[in-house]
């Protein structure tokens, strides 16, 4: 390849690398208010607006120097990224998402001028692989981008990934300043698009780009939804990472023969609707990062020939316009498939019925005639229209800040919310077992007195070993451990003595399952978000156990003895068991003990309004679940499910008991409304506060 490709394939890269990072950050804006309306919002705000000013931009790619459109674009586009930099800082989540709509209309000029230049900077024999290494570059651009900037938005917040993209801007416009002149081509060609061969190379996407808009919604709701363990950002990044390993992969292995032939389009196709296909199904972690890297190698394989072709047939003087209004129709499609999916789609239903819309958009393109067409159509009509959007539903009401009725509020307060579409997924997360304890994110509930206090001191961690006159049974046990001298006691000594492991808070992973506590009073209705930091480990302490004490990282990896008495620091949280028969009520906590492995800490933010919203619908499924089984399954004891791995509980009702902390009576699956009743009571007045010591 000639030195000015190289040039043109550096700089796109490094603007495509920031893309990616604001990606994230923008989808985690949107997850966070657990809405679908969010989520196409997000959708439409990342391909509709290119749709605006395509034919303005391919007019320009046809009249003026491709090269200072794309310096003039990439400067401009940067400035819009510096405002979603200040918006993400301000908090100020509508004006985040109204400046990366400029943002994205504005690349609506580069993207028209990147393709209409390439024909120029290459010659026609070697399209095909420049247009592949353009793929594999726009893939593992994705990959890198997706995970790094999962990642940073994890760490850092979305802002930080903001920066990064308006960084590679200015970078790019200064590699795109060293192309030749790139000028205008000779004048009084036809329009491509009126002819039906380019009209069809320029309507090559459509399929996959509905299959995608509506896989795109699909992963979303996965990735809030629990069916991929951890952190939002660093779901959605995984499932992307997965998409763009795919889309690396497959260009490089793509026929020759197929980059601009019809068969290769047909196959392509094929590739991208069967990848969403699976997605539709995936229940699990690993069906869904296999589903996302197949629906990866699809859209790759579609985007080189498609654009290959496109390349080829139609003529210099007016291809500018051709990209436009393959951008148009690829736009308007993604973007189509995404709404319809949210709108009529409920569970499989979201990415199954994209994948049905794409079909018949194939068949309308290879072949005009509508005979077949219908048919599909009123299949997919009849199989959204077969579950009700609101057959699944709960309402939260959450209490809001006065005088505020902000976008996260309104999608939240007296609001009936939309199903998540794997409950089992969400619940599975949510259970703890013996052998599968390590939790990154806990909840604690408290009163708005201790909230209060919080908000003026910032020390989450404030409970000792005799708080008042009251003795936990966690504190009773360590100190009766510490004072003897059978197993455990080095362990139980460096937790009751050290001075960074003194001070507790207790929490658990599910809020719906410690809502109503232990007793007939409850811890309060105001909710701590807690995020631990991922180097932490995370003890199990059995005090009747041979062996009270075994600690684990994040990875689930055992930790030795000797290494969490070298270095007490890392330990975050211990998971107290209490399940002897001296205890009158068997129980399950997590006693966070370490504020330097805190990460972060939370109260009255959107994130916790989502996690209750989730877990408020996962309850009145559950209802509906449990009101078809047998009163005496549902009075068994909850403790038997603690020591199976979540993984290896097959049905509903064994996983409910595996994400309970109480074995007790006010927890039974027939008690479900009161858990729910008293988890909507939940109390988030007062300003958000997000606190990363």
């Amino acid at each position: 390849m000639r030195s000015p490709f190289l040039r043109l394939l550096i700089a796109d890269t490094t603007s495509m690398v920031g893309d990616w990072f604001a990606y994230v950050g923008i989808g985690v804006i949107a997850v966070s208010a657990h809405s679908k309306l969010a989520l196409v919002v997000v959708l439409v705000a990342h391909t509709l607006p290119r749709v605006l000013l395509a034919p303005l931009a391919g007019a320009l790619a046809d009249r003026m120097d491709r090269r200072t459109l794309l310096v003039i674009g990439n400067l401009a586009r940067g400035a819009a990224a510096l405002a979603m930099v200040a918006a993400a800082l301000a908090g100020a989540a509508w004006v985040v998402q109204a400046c990366h709509l400029v943002r994205m209309a504005l690349g609506a000029f580069t993207d028209a001028a990147v393709r209409a230049a390439l024909p120029r900077l290459v010659e026609p024999a070697r399209l095909g692989r420049a247009n592949a290494i353009l793929g594999v570059a726009w893939s593992a651009t994705f990959l890198v981008g997706v995970a790094a900037g999962g990642a940073v938005t994890a760490i850092a917040g979305p802002a930080v990934a903001f920066a990064v993209d308006a960084a590679s801007f200015a970078i790019a416009a200064i590699g795109f300043a060293t192309l030749p002149r790139l000028g205008v081509a000779a004048r009084g060609a036809r329009l491509a698009v009126a002819w039906p061969r380019v009209r069809r190379a320029a309507l090559a996407k459509v399929p996959v780009a509905i299959a995608t808009g509506a896989a795109w919604i699909a992963t979303s709701e996965l990735a809030g939804g629990g069916a991929v363990r951890g952190g939002i950002a660093i779901a959605l990044g995984a499932i992307h990472a997965a998409r763009g390993i795919g889309g690396v992969l497959v260009p490089l292995v793509w026929p020759r023969r197929w980059r601009t032939s019809a068969a290769g389009l047909h196959a392509s196709t094929a590739l991208a609707l069967a990848g969403v296909a699976c997605v539709a199904f995936a229940t699990t972690p690993i069906a869904v990062v296999c589903a996302a890297a197949l629906w990866g190698a699809g859209v790759g394989a579609n985007w080189l020939t498609a654009t290959t072709r496109l390349q080829v047939i139609a003529p210099d003087a007016v291809l500018g316009r051709a990209v436009a209004y393959d951008l148009i129709a690829q736009a308007i499609a993604q973007c189509l498939g995404g709404v319809l999916a949210a709108m009529l789609g409920a569970g499989a239903l979201v990415a199954g019925s994209g994948v049905v819309l794409g079909l018949v958009a194939w068949l309308a393109i290879a072949r005009p005639s509508l005979a077949g067409t219908r048919v599909l159509a009123l299949a997919w009509l009849a199989a959204c229209v077969s579950v009700p959007a609101d057959r699944h539903c709960a309402t939260l009401r959450v209490a809001a800040r006065p005088g505020e009725a902000g976008a996260c509020d309104r999608a939240l307060t007296n609001h009936t919310l939309a199903v998540p579409p794997v409950f089992d997924a969400h619940l599975r997360y949510l259970a703890v077992s013996d052998d599968d304890f390590y939790r990154p994110v806990l909840y604690t509930w408290t009163t708005q007195a201790s909230i209060a206090s919080l908000r003026a001191s910032h020390q989450l961690l404030v409970a000792t070993a005799k708080t008042g006159t009251f003795v936990s049974p966690f504190n009773r046990e360590l100190a009766t451990i510490a004072g003897g001298s059978g197993p455990g006691r080095p362990i139980a000594a460096l937790l009751a003595t050290h001075p960074a492991l003194v001070h507790r808070r207790y929490a658990w992973p599910a809020p719906f399952a410690t809502v109503m506590g232990v007793g007939d009073r409850s811890y309060g209705t105001a909710l701590i978000r807690i995020e631990l930091r991922p180097q932490a480990w995370i003890g199990r302490f059995d005090p009747t156990a041979p062996e009270p004490f075994a600690f684990v990282d994040a990875a689930g990896r055992r930790v030795a003895t000797s290494a969490v008495l070298a270095a007490p620091e890392r330990i975050a949280a211990i998971f107290h068991v209490r399940t002897g028969a001296d205890v009158p009520v068997r129980f399950r906590e997590y006693v966070v003990c370490n504020a330097a492995m805190v990460a972060g800490w939370s109260i009255a933010t959107p994130a916790i309004r989502a996690e209750l919203a989730a877990e408020a619908r996962l309850l009145d499924e559950l209802r509906d679940r449990f009101a078809r089984v047998s009163s005496t399954a549902l009075g068994a004891p909850a403790a038997p499910a603690w020591l199976h791995s979540p993984g290896a509980l097959a049905d509903t009702l064994a996983l409910w008991h595996a994400a309970l902390a109480f074995d007790n009576a006010r927890y039974l699956p027939d008690r479900i409304d009161a858990v729910l009743a008293a988890l909507v009571a939940y109390d988030g007045s007062g300003e958000p506060l997000s606190v990363r010591p």
